[in-house]
């Protein structure tokens, strides 16, 4: 494996992340709410 095809692989990753950050962002508001509803239907039960 050449030193290009290893910065390549961080490279990789880096923006997988990256995308993982951005798609929790995203999503995180809506499971809180949904999250605290939920828990609200439970306790009254």
């Amino acid at each position: 494996m050449t030193s290009l095809e290893i910065e390549q692989k961080k490279i990789d990753k880096k923006s997988i992340l990256h995308n993982l950050e951005i798609i929790v962002q995203a999503i995180y508001p809506y499971l809180t709410e949904k999250g605290k509803a939920e828990y609200k239907n439970l306790n009254r039960r």
